[in-house]
C-alpha cells in the first residue's frame, strides 16, 4: 500500500465524486450549468472579467459548507491548535499526493503538457507564517521540488468579482508551464484572478487543481440535483472528473 493510500482510506467517507463535464455541468468548474449553457453563471462572470482565464479546472470532490471535508479545509489553516492544522495538513498533502499520482498524466494530456512550476492561490487572510497551502504542497512528493510561492495579493478578489489587479508575480515565470493549486472553489474570482496574474506575467497556465469545490444546494435545483447524485456514489481516486 503506498503510504498516501493509507492515510487518504480512511477519508474516503467525507470525499464526494466530481461529475464529469456533460449536460447540465460546467465545462470549467464542474458545478451545474442552466440548461442550453456549458458554463455555469459564475464561470461565465468570473472567465470574463479577465484577460486570461484558465479553462482547465479539475476539483477532486464536491462539499458542503459545513460537513466533513469543509471542516478539514478549514481546520488546516485555521485551528487555533497547532496539532490539529499539521494533522489536517497531512491528510490533505495525501489527497494530493494520491490524486495526482493517479491522474497527473491525463491533466497533462487536456492540458497540453507537463508542468515544471507547481504554485497556489494566495490565501484570503494576511498571515504571517508561510502559505499554508503551500506548506501542504511541500509534503507532496511529485510536487516538492516545483512548489513555489510566485504571487502577492494586492486587493482581496470579490465573491464573483475576478480582478486583473488582485494578484501580481513576484518571481520570473515568463515561459515556464504551471499547475495552479487551491483548495477551495466557490465562485472561481480567486482562481480567476490568479491563473490571469500568472500568465500576464508569462507563465503558461496548463491546469488548476482545487481540493474541494463546493456546492450550494439552496442556490438553484440544478446543484441540488448535482449534489443528491453525486453523494450517492461512493468516492474512488481511480476516477476524476476528465474522465
Amino acid at each position: 500500500m503506498e503510504p498516501d493510500e493509507a492515510l487518504t482510506n480512511p477519508l474516503l467517507g467525507m470525499l464526494t465524486p466530481v461529475p464529469a463535464v456533460g449536460r447540465g455541468v460546467c465545462r470549467v468548474c464542474h458545478r451545474a450549468a442552466r440548461p442550453g449553457y456549458d458554463r455555469c453563471e459564475s464561470c461565465l462572470r468570473t472567465m470574463n472579467q479577465v484577460a486570461h482565464p484558465v479553462e482547465l479546472v479539475v476539483p477532486i470532490s464536491l462539499f458542503q459548507s459545513g460537513d466533513s471535508l469543509w471542516n478539514l479545509l478549514r481546520g488546516y489553516k485555521d485551528s487555533p491548535d497547532p496539532i490539529v492544522r499539521r494533522r489536517q495538513s497531512n491528510r490533505l498533502a495525501a489527497i494530493l499526493a494520491r490524486f495526482l499520482r493517479l491522474h497527473a498524466d491525463c491533466i497533462h494530456r487536456a492540458g497540453g503538457g507537463e508542468w515544471d512550476l507547481v504554485t497556489v492561490v494566495p490565501p484570503s487572510k494576511v498571515r504571517e507564517e508561510p502559505q499554508p497551502l503551500l506548506a501542504v504542497l511541500a509534503r507532496v512528493g511529485s510536487a516538492r521540488e516545483q512548489a513555489q510561492v510566485t504571487l502577492e495579493r494586492v486587493a482581496k478578489p470579490g465573491h464573483r468579482r475576478a480582478s486583473e489587479d488582485a494578484y501580481s508575480a513576484t518571481v520570473q515565470i515568463a515561459g515556464r508551464r504551471v499547475l495552479l493549486v487551491d483548495d477551495t472553489l466557490t465562485s472561481g474570482a480567486a482562481l480567476q484572478s490568479a491563473a490571469s496574474a500568472l500568465a500576464a506575467a508569462g507563465g503558461i497556465v496548463a491546469a488548476a487543481v482545487v481540493i474541494g469545490r463546493v456546492i450550494d444546494v439552496e442556490f438553484s435545483s440544478g446543484d441540488r440535483a448535482m449534489w443528491n447524485s453525486c453523494s450517492r456514489q461512493g468516492f474512488s481516486f481511480g476516477r476524476c472528473c476528465l474522465q
